[in-house]
């Protein structure tokens, strides 16, 4: 639990929370797809949280530790190095499945208190998570920590989980506003789930590249890896990329394929990478007939009816 003490740690996750929400508040004037707009920039919103989360918390566990010689004084005594790296991977994906446990509340009433153009903000939801969640969680360490001596960061962490999970249930038990024209009360997407746990799968991925960087470098070179290893596929021209990224993360690319399906991503040429008439926030069902494919750049980008081959 090294990584959830650090400060850097708590800031991210209060950030992170604090912003998926205010996004549900925010008139968009989407010509009816505001709903979906709130949903797909808290997802992006977790999964940029990841990214930074992966880099930094790896940079500082396992970079600081080879600088200041801690490192090999753990190595010194009978401990193997697969053994401390598989260690420090172990510790630092737990304190990143609590990041995003954190983003997935913030998510699942982000999606609650979205509304469209004829609707209005739910401000009453947003200063319940706000002061209930996040600003007594923080009231609550400081006051164990001043008068029980209790550590301040993972005091805060624990009572900001804890409470933001119980300001949702709280939420959930009251009547819920209507979207606007529609006149459908608003209610929970449960689908954000699935779509969080794709996007937890592929954290954790980066986090094991961000973790084999850091045994190397430093912060700045970590994150600039693991950022194009993240968003490259989506600006380099798919020559390079086709021919080159199969060879560096090549299980990651599959992770983008499902993942791109929920933030609307796009492909290296444009054009937006999804099932024809099927989103993971759809109900619609996909037809799998027609379903891009990913292919190196010597083998032509022909449609293909195995849905295994693409995802």
């Amino acid at each position: 639990m090294e990584v959830v003490q650090q400060p850097v740690f708590l800031l991210l996750m209060t950030c992170s929370a604090f912003f998926c929400v205010f996004l549900s508040i925010v008139p968009y004037f989407g010509f009816g797809d505001d709903v979906r707009i709130v949903k797909t920039s808290v997802l992006a919103v977790t999964l940029l949280t990841g990214l930074f989360g992966a880099v930094l918390c790896a940079s500082s566990s396992v970079a600081r530790e080879i600088r200041l010689g801690t490192a090999l004084a753990v190595l010194s005594k009978p401990v193997g190095r697969a053994r401390f790296v598989l260690g420090k991977f172990a510790g630092l994906s737990g304190a990143l499945t609590l990041l995003i446990y954190a983003n997935l509340v913030a998510c699942l009433l982000s999606s609650r208190m979205a509304y469209d153009a004829y609707g209005d903000a739910d401000t009453f939801s947003f200063g319940v998570y706000c002061l209930g969640g996040l600003l007594s969680a923080f009231v609550l360490g400081g006051f164990l920590n001043y008068f029980l001596q209790f550590r301040f960061v993972i005091t805060t962490v624990i009572a900001l989980v804890f409470l933001t999970t119980v300001m949702f249930v709280i939420l959930l038990a009251t009547e819920a506003e209507t979207t606007g024209a529609s006149a459908t009360p608003r209610e929970v997407d449960w689908r954000m789930i699935p779509a969080t746990v794709l996007l937890l799968f592929a954290v954790l991925i980066l986090t094991a590249l961000a973790l084999a960087c850091s045994t190397r470098l430093d912060l700045l070179p970590t994150l600039a890896i693991a950022t194009l290893d993240s968003f490259a596929r989506y600006r380099v021209p798919s020559v390079i990329i086709n021919s080159t990224m199969p060879l560096i993360s090549p299980i990651f690319l599959e992770f983008c394929c499902s993942i791109s399906l929920t933030l609307d991503l796009q492909t290296t040429t444009g054009r937006p990478l999804r099932l024809p008439q099927h989103n993971l926030l759809d109900n619609q069902t996909p037809d799998l007939s027609t379903a891009p494919v990913w292919s190196p750049w010597w083998k032509v980008h022909r449609p293909t009816k195995s849905f295994a081959s693409w995802v």
